[in-house]
């Protein structure tokens, strides 16, 4: 390493000093001193910052960020995530389209009236629906309500129902009339026959 020379201005102040070693320095002195101490110091700084040719820049420090494990899910979120999969599985083919409905003959009837108790029930009491959802998820108030919507397609349907079923009306009751007329004709006719007299026979 080569020595560092001691700049020019450093050197004036220092001869100025010696001139003056004698006298007390001055207050202005006293701060050209210290600019010029300061000057030097900050020379020295940078020269000491500029990278030799073999020297290598190291790159800054980055900030490491701490890597959050991923949340392991819950047993119950788990369990529900299976029976999901498993029942959509079974409402959906291969192809992503709703399944036949399967029959449902293996149905006691007498669970089905049991729920149907348990409904009427829930129907009647908000508390025993909350309960009821709150262990299974099951609306069943909700889903009365939504029952409704049947009539409002009922009453869409309703006229050419009623149309369709006026017009059936109408072509039975013309054909009973036919049929009752070709009856009484077929009568009439027999009982024409009846009250004839026989004809005459040959003369003897």
């Amino acid at each position: 390493m080569e020595e560092k020379k001691p700049s020019a201005e450093s050197e004036k102040v220092h001869r100025r000093s010696k001139r003056t070693s004698s006298k007390p320095p001055s207050p202005s002195q006293r701060l050209q001193r210290a600019a010029a101490m300061r000057r030097q110091r900050l020379a020295e700084n940078t020269s000491q910052n500029i990278f030799e040719p073999g020297d290598k820049k190291k790159p800054p420090a980055v900030a490491s960020t701490p890597v959050v494990p991923p949340r392991r899910p819950s047993a119950r979120l788990v369990v529900l995530e299976s029976s999901s999969q498993r029942t959509s599985s079974k409402f959906t083919s291969g192809e992503g389209s709703m399944a036949p409905a399967q029959d449902d003959r293996d149905i006691a009837d007498k669970d089905i009236l049991k729920g149907l108790k348990i409904i009427c029930a829930a129907s009647a009491d908000p508390d025993l629906d909350n309960w009821i959802r709150c262990k299974t998820g099951l609306r069943l108030r909700r889903f009365l309500a939504d029952l409704k919507t049947f009539d409002t397609l009922s009453e869409e349907g309703k006229s050419a129902v009623d149309e369709q079923r006026a017009r059936r009306r109408r072509a039975e009751r013309r054909r009973l009339q036919a049929e009752r007329g070709a009856a009484r004709e077929v009568v009439a006719q027999r009982s024409m026959r009846i009250q004839a007299p026989p004809p005459p026979g040959p003369a003897g």
